[in-house]
């Protein structure tokens, strides 16, 4: 839509665009108040400047709406990232805080530890990993304590076995010597 100016109002736009009109260039302009955007260019072979003057709040006017926009949805955006980055947080943290907590038990030697983890998803194949090494653990200790207690009683018996013969023949050293001093009354004892 065109509007009419004053005449004082076409005099202030002509000596502006006298002042600042070279060749090409766009800036801004207040007359009676109101900014206008003033973009120029000169042909040189016609001798004359054409300008075009557009109210700043007709050409600027949807930018401060975009801007709005952009940061409303700068602000949405910032709110879903954080949001993604804290549950990722807790999705990730307390399935390892858990998993650092079972094998501080483990390192402990409580070996009938087990992990319940409802998801089945990557760390519920670490804990279902992890609760049967836990039972293989407990079962090769087991393994080991019953082979040290065999060993042990085997050592145990061996040893019974040495003692009775070296008893025996310690016994009848003893006897031999006693009969040949002749202390009949102590080898009657």
């Amino acid at each position: 839509p065109w509007r009419v100016m004053s005449e004082d109002g076409m005099e202030d736009v002509a000596a502006a665009l006298a002042e600042g009109s070279a060749g090409g260039e766009a800036h801004s302009l207040e007359v009676n108040g109101e900014r206008l955007w003033v973009v120029s260019q000169t042909s040189e072979r016609l001798g004359m400047t054409l300008s075009v003057l557009l109210p700043e709040e007709r050409a600027f006017g949807p930018l401060a709406r975009y801007r709005t926009w952009l940061w409303i949805l700068s602000a949405a955006s910032v709110a879903i990232v954080v949001f993604f980055a804290l549950s990722i947080h807790r999705m990730i943290q307390r399935p390892l805080r858990m998993l650092v907590h079972s094998l501080s038990q483990v390192e402990k030697g409580n070996f009938k530890f087990s992990v319940a983890y409802r998801w089945k998803d990557e760390f519920g194949y670490l804990f279902e990993k992890f609760n049967s090494m836990v039972k293989q653990l407990n079962v090769l200790v087991h393994e080991v304590f019953e082979q040290k207690y065999r060993l042990h009683l085997a050592e145990l018996r061996q040893l019974q076995s040495q003692i009775n013969p070296h008893f025996l023949y310690n016994s009848f050293f003893l006897l031999h010597r006693m009969a040949k001093r002749e202390d009949y009354e102590n080898i009657e004892r």
